[in-house]
């Protein structure tokens, strides 16, 4: 089914975003969204995803970059 397919795809990204800023690597939603090709708005709409589900995700503001605390 294409819808379940785009669906996996979307929560294959919203996870690869977890990985970046788990890794440093994912600095600001501009960093995270042409890493893998969406819109700002859509990189800051997968990091809040990522909040409801209970990922402690925070901006912080000396390092310029996304920090996830565990």
């Amino acid at each position: 089914n294409l819808k379940q397919m785009e669906y996996q795809a979307q929560i294959q990204r919203i996870y690869y975003v977890l990985e970046l800023i788990d890794k440093g690597r994912a600095c600001t939603p501009q960093t995270i969204a042409s890493r893998i090709n969406v819109s700002n708005r859509t990189a800051r709409r997968m990091i809040r995803k990522l909040k409801d589900k209970g990922h402690e995700i925070d901006f912080c503001r000396q390092q310029g970059r996304y920090i996830l605390k565990k």
